[in-house]
């Protein structure tokens, strides 16, 4: 049997460690090792790694603060096993990760690492979402080079990798963060090492509001970093990718405009039979102006409590502008609120809504009030027009503009027959 280490890079997430390092010695696989790297932590984390001095299979090393790839390579250079995997100190494993996949490198030989699927928990290991890694690429297996160049779609402590394959690769760079394991993919996909996917959820993935994915500007920049480093290797590979993406978008693109044609057969203009003429804001935002930063504007499924919905987001400082197929009587009717995931470290917001150059509704949502930690309802009127309604929708970040994720829900305008007789 093949020793497997585990690789626990921990730094100032002492309240989750314990979780991580317990599903790494309750794997039922029965050779595993586990190396955690305390990365220079100044919380609990060494109180919390104290509890685990005298158990045989785990190794603490402590350094000074370098960052999680200098963490994981540590860590890597402290191992011995013959696979490695690297689990961040805020995630944890099924107790039967490391069995199911390790036993796939025995029939496909030409694999160099394999990954597996996810569950999105919170910080309290409630199931946050349905995402799901079989879901995000058409190509998972083999040469995912493609599939990684559209952004990463897996998590570092879903993978398992041959010892020769990580030490051939030279490690993490850690330069680049949190982008450090997308980096680390795309070389190995780009020098030919091929992958495995196991469609099983055997890895969770915490997301909540001190993970290093929440930083954006952190992210953004490194994945910039990633992808620059990965053209400048394989050009010839990185042009064949960007084209594939271009047919995507095109494919995309055809796809939402059939989309855009069917629900046209679902609005009913004025003098129809049918009560309700409807306009869904979140299905005609493609075809809206943005005023604001080029990436202010998507569209989310957002999980408020047991509810997940499909909703809006405008980040501010943005306003997006929509002329709507109807200029009769009628309401407008959605909720508005903030991605809980900045409930805790943001302030207070102001969303309002024009409708033909008027302001017609407004308000602020402050998640440090309870009542505001969840969806807030509106409904206006809105009169008659000689011309198509034009509205508009504006957020604006009263305090700070940091992770001020501004959502907007069930967005829609409603026109009557019986508000058009009066």
């Amino acid at each position: 049997m093949s020793t497997v280490s585990i690789i626990i890079p921990a730094f100032n997430q002492g309240r989750f460690l314990s979780t991580a390092i317990d599903s790494a010695l309750s794997q039922s696989y029965g050779d595993v090792e586990v190396v955690v790297v305390d990365d220079g932590s100044t919380d609990e984390t060494p109180d919390v790694l104290a509890a685990y001095q005298k158990t045989p299979e785990v190794v603490v090393l402590r350094q000074n603060n370098a960052g999680v790839g200098a963490a994981r390579n540590a860590g890597f250079a402290a191992s011995s096993g013959a696979f490695v995997c690297f689990l961040d100190a805020d995630d944890y494993y099924h107790s039967e990760r490391v069995a199911r996949q390790i036993g796939r490198f025995g029939a496909r030989p030409d694999v160099g690492f394999g990954y597996c699927d996810i569950v999105r928990v919170d910080s309290d290991g409630v199931v946050a979402d349905d995402y799901e890694v079989g879901r995000a690429r058409p190509i998972l297996d083999g040469d995912i080079f493609e599939s990684l160049l559209a952004g990463g779609y897996f998590p570092p402590h879903t993978v398992i990798l041959r010892r020769e394959v990580f030490q051939q690769s030279g490690g993490f760079d850690p330069a680049l963060g949190g982008h450090a394991d997308l980096d680390l993919w795309l070389r190995l996909s780009g020098d030919g090492v091929r992958a495995d996917f196991l469609p099983e959820k055997l890895a969770y993935y915490r997301v909540h509001p001190g993970s290093m994915s929440r930083d954006e500007a952190h992210m953004r920049r490194t994945r910039r970093l990633a992808l620059e480093k990965a053209v400048r290797a394989h050009p010839a590979r990185a042009a064949a990718a960007l084209s594939a993406l271009q047919d995507l978008g095109h494919e995309l693109h055809t796809a939402n405009v059939w989309l855009q044609e069917k629900l046209a057969d679902f609005v009913v203009f004025k003098g129809d039979a049918s009560p309700w003429t409807t306009f869904d804001f979140v299905e005609g935002a493609s075809a809206a102006r943005l005023t604001g930063s080029s990436d202010a504007l998507a569209v989310w499924d957002v999980r408020v409590g047991a509810q997940t919905s499909r909703a809006l987001l405008l980040h501010p400082p943005a306003t997006l502008h929509f002329t709507l197929p109807d200029n009769g009587h009628g309401l407008i009717r959605g909720a508005i609120g903030l991605h809980p995931d900045v409930w805790e470290r943001t302030g207070p917001t102001a969303f309002g809504l024009h409708v033909d150059g008027y302001p017609a509704f407004g308000r602020v949502v402050d998640p440090r009030q309870a009542a505001h930690r969840g969806w807030l309802n509106f409904e206006i009127d809105v009169p008659e027009s000689g011309d198509a309604h034009s509205v508009a929708l504006t957020t604006e970040a009263l305090e700070t503009r940091a992770h001020q994720w501004a959502l907007w829900r069930s967005l829609r305008y409603l026109r009557t027959p019986e508000r058009q007789e009066r």
